[in-house]
């Protein structure tokens, strides 16, 4: 009987007659298988069911649906806030990534750092032996000021006579030239 169900349902399909003499319609549904007639048979069956527990049992059947549409809903609920802690963890896990490559970053950075300390506490130091030596050199620099302020002075009252004798000189050229010429 299977083997002829599968026949039916294949991709082509065929209708089929059983040995018991049902027929399979190429929809699925059987047909035939006998001579005789039974109709009528489903008013004939008796009811040994209580109407109270068909009551009963309707009553359990909407709590027990009732129940089950507050679970759903409850479902519903949980599969959303789980939609948005899994997005949440998603968007954590990227900020402690970032978090994680700032901090190494910042880790070197401070090795890099601690490592200068000593140079630059070197430097500070020069800096305040060149001070020193600045302040040394500024008092060197105006005693040379007030020297190089007594020079020029010579050296302007040199010029001043130097220009005169130039003077005289040509003074004294020209009286010589003029009779010669």
């Amino acid at each position: 009987k299977q083997w002829y169900q599968r026949r039916v349902r294949g991709d082509k399909r065929w209708r089929v007659v059983t040995l018991d003499g049902v027929m399979i319609e190429t929809s699925g549904s059987m047909a035939g298988g006998g001579n005789t007639v039974i109709k009528g048979l489903m008013s004939k069956v008796t009811c040994d069911i209580n109407p109270k527990e068909v009551e009963k049992m309707g009553n359990d059947i909407r709590q027990e649906e009732a129940t089950l549409t507050k679970l759903s809903e409850g479902k519903s609920r949980l599969d959303v806030e789980i939609r948005e802690l899994a997005r949440k963890i998603g968007v954590d896990k990227m900020e402690k990534q970032k978090c994680e490559q700032a901090l190494k970053s910042h880790v070197k950075q401070q090795r890099r750092l601690e490592e200068e300390i000593p140079v630059l506490e070197k430097q500070l130091s020069d800096i305040t032996t060149d001070e020193t030596q600045l302040a040394a050199l500024n008092k060197r620099l105006a005693t040379e000021q007030l020297k190089l302020d007594e020079v020029l002075l010579v050296a302007g009252e040199k010029d001043k006579m130097i220009r005169r004798c130039e003077e005289e000189v040509s003074k004294l050229n020209k009286k010589h030239l003029k009779p010669q010429q």
